[in-house]
């Protein structure tokens, strides 16, 4: 890491401008997965090598790539565009781009869909500078969700955007690079009809023009190249890449583009990660194969791989600063968030009044809880009695007040949590329930088929997303519960362990059993409503324990607490994904930290005779 860089991070404060993660982002912060980490990132020794390209084991680039332009390169089997007569050079170049754009030879025989592709597809090509741009350092400083999950997540990562979005920019990728494949056969055989018939502009029949994309990916590829570079080597970037150079060899077709490609991979190659270098060296054999064939299809198979290894290296850069700046970026999380949200509030941007009415309502309706609360933690403790109701409640809320708008997506993961675990403990009565009815009594087998019935229950209920956060999904699948408890309930006796398959009755009886037990309506029987105001008791009791400990400790002190992965969204089918005192964990640190930004903005507000002791209690 430069120390320009770091300098740049220290002063970055006084001029912020703030970066969510918005629909137009072209990059989402994840969790690393364990198992692929090192196969996906390089470790930090290797991004260093961007600023020690005499690193052992690396080899300069040769002298004739390092400093002399591609066109010095004389052999003719790479190159872009071979010409039927290599001896004539024509002088005029009526074939270059003009007002008019490149002109299209009827020869060609192109169809009305590649027509329309050489005249519509978009102009720039999928990774830019610009693209890049939200991947620099200042702009990662000031990420503001990157803020608030660096202090969960111990190993935060970039990575290219997924799902649909992902979907509709690879068919926009693939019109551009289809549209670069034909401008290159386009230039090819304006070339060769050139040299045929070098005076004759007649002679070369035209189906229209196109506005050309070859000299913008030029210029895009020098300017990333001049950002993942250090400042020494961009003198050499802007000789090599001299656009309107090389634009000009392309028209005459003595462009040698498998030379121009093996001069940028031994660049990047002494600045990338050596988990790279194969990706580079296969871009560089893709191209050549393309050049000796004349297959466009092929060279722009290469030049997506270049391009790819330039997005490739701009996330290892990112996220390996990520990792370097981890501590200030904890450490300063309460000072940046209030700045953040200060700013906001003047702005009226955003909604606070809800969250304000909200916590004052807590604070004026009486206590029926008997946890002993130690004298200057009531504030604290009402906001977190408040957040436990939020996720324990039957109903599920609209939203979470907005102040809580970088923290939603992990309340509403410990809201699945809860209600699964209320939802896990009402079938595990039923279990129980259709055990006596059928006079077995629990024994040594019981302890054992009951943590078996319940791996089952959510292994089952694990792709069932339709209501993830919600108990009406343990009822939309009463059926296939009512036959796991029948299964369970049948064969837990059953020694010579055929399987014994139970009757419609059986099935039928459960289900109305499950229907009696998840109804809360029912004053005598209301189980989910016993069972989850026992949960809130012991999730209370534990987040008070741990609250009271970390108010007064800093966020880098807090994150220091957490394991690797306790402050992670787990699968349903993870043995700790229901561990109470995991859930209780995590909602202390989420609470802890909403609370030390927001007491002085806006909770003070509520409470008669605050002082700023309170919010360090």
């Amino acid at each position: 890491m430069e120390t320009t860089d770091l300098q740049k991070a220290k002063t970055s404060r006084g001029r912020r401008s703030y970066r969510t993660e918005e629909e137009g982002s072209e990059y989402y912060l994840a969790a690393y997965c364990p198992v692929n980490k090192s196969k996906t990132v390089p470790k930090n020794d290797s991004i260093e090598r961007q600023n020690n390209p005499e690193s052992p084991g690396r080899e300069p680039p040769p002298d004739t790539v390092d400093r002399k332009p591609p066109d010095t390169v004389q052999s003719t089997c790479g190159a872009l565009f071979c010409s039927p007569v290599r001896a004539v050079q024509p002088t005029n170049s009526y074939y270059q781009t003009s007002r008019d754009g490149v002109p299209i030879p009827h020869a060609m025989g192109l169809h009305r869909p590649q027509l329309e592709i050489l005249r519509s597809a978009m102009h720039l090509p999928p990774i830019t500078k610009a693209t890049l741009r939200e991947l620099d350092l200042d702009q990662i400083m000031n990420h503001v969700k990157l803020r608030a999950d660096v202090n969960f997540d111990h190993d935060l990562y970039f990575r290219a955007v997924g799902g649909e979005r992902a979907k509709k920019k690879l068919l926009l990728e693939k019109s551009y690079w289809d549209a670069i494949a034909l401008e290159i056969s386009v230039y090819a055989c304006l070339a060769a009809k050139r040299f045929v018939c070098p005076s004759e502009r007649q002679a070369v029949p035209l189906y229209g023009s196109f506005e050309p994309r070859l000299p913008a990916m030029l210029y895009t590829l020098r300017d990333v190249l001049e950002t993942l570079v250090p400042e020494r080597d961009r003198p050499c970037v802007l000789q090599t890449i001299d656009v309107s150079f090389l634009m000009q060899q392309i028209g005459r077709g003595v462009l040698n583009l498998a030379a121009l490609s093996g001069w940028a991979a031994s660049l990047l190659k002494m600045h990338c990660a050596p988990m790279r270098d194969k990706s580079a060296d296969d871009m560089v054999e893709m191209i050549r194969i393309g050049c000796e064939s004349q297959d466009s299809d092929t060279i722009v198979t290469g030049l997506k791989s270049l391009f790819a290894l330039l997005e490739a290296m701009k996330l290892d850069v990112a996220n390996h600063q990520i990792r370097a700046f981890r501590v200030m970026l904890i450490d300063d999380t309460i000072g940046f968030m209030q700045e953040y949200f200060s700013r906001r509030m003047k702005e009226n941007s955003i909604n606070v009044e809800y969250a304000e009415t909200w916590y004052t309502q807590l604070w004026e309706t009486p206590n029926t809880q008997t946890h002993p609360v130690i004298s200057g933690f009531e504030p604290v403790a009402v906001f977190f009695r408040g957040l436990s109701s939020l996720l324990l409640n039957s109903e599920k809320p609209p939203s979470f007040p907005e102040t809580f708008q970088f923290d939603a997506h992990r309340l509403w993961h410990l809201r699945a949590c809860l209600q699964d675990l209320i939802g896990l403990d009402v079938c595990t009565r039923v279990f129980e329930e259709v055990l006596r009815r059928q006079s077995r009594h629990p024994d040594q087998l019981y302890p054992k088929a009951r943590f078996s019935f319940r791996s089952r229950l959510m292994a089952m209920l694990e792709d069932d997303d339709s209501c993830c956060t919600e108990g009406i999904r343990w009822r939309d699948n009463f059926h296939l519960i009512a036959l796991e408890i029948a299964s369970a309930s049948t064969n837990l006796y059953n020694n010579d362990h055929s399987i014994l398959y139970p009757g419609d009755d059986v099935i039928r009886e459960i289900e109305r059993a499950l229907n009696v037990f998840f109804d809360e309506e029912q004053s005598t029987r209301d189980y989910p409503g016993r069972i989850r105001q026992k949960i809130q008791r012991d999730l209370e009791q534990k987040t008070f324990e741990l609250a009271r400990l970390w108010v007064t400790m800093g966020p880098l002190e807090i994150s220091g607490e957490q394991s690797a992965t306790s402050s992670l969204p787990l699968p349903r089918t993870d043995p700790s994904y229901l561990d109470l005192d995991r859930i209780a964990k995590l909602l202390a640190h989420i609470g802890v930290l909403h609370w030390r930004v927001w007491a002085p903005l806006i909770y003070r507000r509520a409470i008669p005779g605050f002082i700023d002791a309170v919010v360090m209690c």
